[in-house]
């Protein structure tokens, strides 16, 4: 029978973003088949109570106020400098 599980890797990048590979494992008998990738980027200050517990730990040790604030008015200027 195949199985498939989920596997997220986080990587933190310079600025705090949090960009997570997500990895769904299908499996025979225990025996790695093939796995399909997905990758997706968490900001500081996203709302995130619908991931897994590990990734709000990532995220709550990660992103004190002050690296969210940093992040928020880093992003605005970013904004208002372009046309």
């Amino acid at each position: 029978m195949i199985t498939q599980r989920k596997v997220s890797i986080p990587t933190i990048l310079e600025d705090g973003q949090i960009q997570l590979r997500e990895d769904t494992v299908y499996e025979e008998n225990g025996v790695e088949l093939f796995r399909q990738h997905h990758r997706r980027v968490l900001e500081p200050g996203d709302d995130v109570l619908a991931q897994p517990q590990r990734i709000q730990a990532i995220c709550g040790a990660v992103w004190p106020p002050d690296v969210i604030a940093a992040y928020g008015a880093a992003k605005r200027a970013r904004a208002l400098a372009q046309p």
